[in-house]
């Protein structure tokens, strides 16, 4: 058998849900834990099993335990024998589903019935009792539903049987029946809850009891899809919605600006948004260069998880850790993670920790933030002259800017002392800065001429004569290396060549004070003091006599 594309996308979608449901299961026992948040067990309790369930529940039983842990009921013995307080105890415990416990407070409550009433509560247990009943076979959709139709149309029978005896009493205008007039329309009014009678339920317990009544009563088969919605339908005015409320409807911003906790908003509205559950924004971003720097606005959780991973990096040291979690804000994380490592802020920082953080910065993939980091260990090799390592990692970041100031200083040494100090010529990424690619260009000339390879030598001395970057002066100083080329007997130039060399050496000298440079230079190179006039004559004399050579 083969699957479709979308199938196996749809099957590693549900896999890693999965397994991030079981994270946040995990994650949940900690909260249990820990003493500081455990104000937030009931909101990570009820995300818990709405959202990241781990094995397929009944809705109403998961709301049911998640009830009776966080807002329990009193016992009946809290009732002091009261009828009319018990049975307001069993009616919650109906709305819960407690049905057992619905059932007990039932038979204890019948002391002050008359025979109508005992009758119309004896029929409501007996049709609790059928309904538990019921759940044994939740697992047979087909069947499950055939007899919830049923157990429903018993319902309606009995409630209606009910309604005319009670109809038919008050009709005889009986002074006693008149008494029990609020005990008949409690009685009457737990019918109606077990036909799932909106009206009823909507004005018979607290938000959460007629949400499961809900759900127990009139939509046993609903799913979570049809939750969000129902959920938002049964708030009344009178309720004074809550956290966990907003989040049972799926308003999970307005569920965390209710609880104003940046911990709880920034841990659980991430794992609602990898799950699919909290829906974002998606957005478009450009990959070209120019729109790296952009910052676009996102779903509020994201502002959270860098307000909250800024708090670890300056309060409490976790640099790493406040990295990592802004590399969850996939459209600003770069840009977020710069700001956050700004200079100012890790000035006073360990080598170490730059080194920490461009191991995260690898494993994440963050190609801006590798070269950021890049250059802040660059600037430091470069505070404590150590020059060569500075350029490494200026060339790791890419930074053309830092490149081509090095190469600038390298040559403006060269041309006052004749001596070029280190370059580093292994790395690829150098080459993308222009000076700095004539300057290993450069270094890698001399050395041509320092082994005497004089036919790889010429080559070069061509390729640099014409790049487009060459600094003031370099002109005369590639002339005068020349000179050691031009001694060998060999021709490693056409006479077009020599004759446009003659040319230029004619236009770079014209002045006094550049043929002072040149006779400067001369010294340099080839350890002899002449007069810059002496100088001048020798280049152009040998220039001269090899393109005498080549024209024979």
């Amino acid at each position: 058998m083969i699957l479709s594309k979308a199938t196996i996308h749809s099957n590693i979608k549900k896999q890693r849900k999965l397994q991030i449901s079981y994270i946040v299961s995990e994650y949940v026992d900690l909260v249990h834990e820990y003493d500081k948040v455990t104000e937030s067990a009931p909101i990570w309790d009820l995300a818990s099993l709405l959202y990241f369930p781990t094995q397929q529940n009944n809705l109403a039983i998961d709301l049911n335990g998640w009830i009776t842990e966080y807002d329990p009921l009193p016992e009946y013995t809290e009732a002091e024998e009261d009828p009319d307080e018990i049975r307001e105890i069993a009616r919650h415990n109906m709305m819960r589903g407690n049905l057992i416990e619905a059932i007990e407070g039932f038979e204890m409550s019948t002391d002050d019935l008359n025979e109508i009433q005992l009758t119309g509560i004896k029929a409501i247990i007996e049709l609790l009792e059928k309904f538990q009943t019921l759940q044994e076979i939740r697992d047979d959709p087909f069947r499950f539903v055939t007899e919830w139709s049923q157990w429903h149309t018993e319902c309606q029978v009995k409630s209606n049987h009910f309604l005319s005896d009670i109809e038919q009493v008050h009709d005889e205008e009986d002074e006693a029946a008149d008494d029990d007039d609020q005990v008949n329309d409690d009685i009457a009014a737990l019918f109606y809850i077990l036909l799932g009678d909106e009206d009823h339920i909507s004005f018979g317990g607290s938000y959460f009891e007629r949400l499961i009544a809900y759900i127990i009563f009139a939509r046993p088969e609903i799913t979570m899809s049809d939750l969000n919605s129902l959920a938002q339908r049964v708030v009344t005015d009178q309720d004074d919605i809550d956290a966990c409320a907003y989040m049972i409807m799926g308003c999970f911003d307005d569920a965390f600006e209710a609880c104003q906790d940046l911990w709880l908003q920034t841990h659980l509205g991430h794992a609602l948004i990898l799950v699919g559950a909290k829906s974002t924004d998606q957005v478009q971003q450009q990959l070209e260069e120019a729109e790296e720097e952009k910052e676009f606005i996102i779903d509020p959780i994201y502002y959270c998880i860098d307000e909250y991973a800024t708090m670890l990096a300056e309060n409490h040291g976790l640099w790493k850790e406040a990295v990592i979690y802004i590399t969850a804000c996939v459209e600003n994380k770069e840009l977020w993670i710069k700001k956050l490592l700004n200079e100012n802020a890790l000035k006073s920082k360990d080598m170490s920790l730059l080194n920490t953080l461009l191991e995260v910065a690898k494993e994440y993939n963050l190609n801006q933030l590798q070269k950021y980091i890049h250059q802040m260990i660059g600037h430091r090799y470069e505070d404590k002259k150590e020059i060569q390592q500075a350029t490494i990692e200026y060339g790791k970041a890419h930074d053309m800017d830092s490149l081509d100031r090095f190469a600038h200083h390298e040559f403006s040494q060269y041309l006052k002392t004749g001596k070029l100090g280190h370059v580093v010529t292994n790395m690829d990424e150098l080459k993308e800065s222009p000076h700095y690619a004539l300057l290993i260009l450069y270094h890698n000339f001399r050395e041509l001429l320092e082994k005497k390879d004089w036919s790889k030598a010429s080559k070069l001395f061509l390729e640099l004569l014409g790049y487009e970057h060459l600094p003031k002066k370099f002109e005369m100083v590639l002339l005068t290396d020349n000179l050691a080329i031009l001694e060998d007997s060999g021709s490693h130039y056409t006479l077009e060549q020599l004759i446009d060399q003659i040319k230029l050496f004619s236009t770079v000298t014209t002045e006094s004070i550049d043929q002072d440079f040149l006779a400067k230079y001369y010294k340099f190179v080839y350890h002899k003091e002449l007069s810059s006039t002496i100088v001048t004559a020798i280049v152009r004399e040998r220039m001269v006599n090899k393109a005498v050579i080549a024209s024979n």
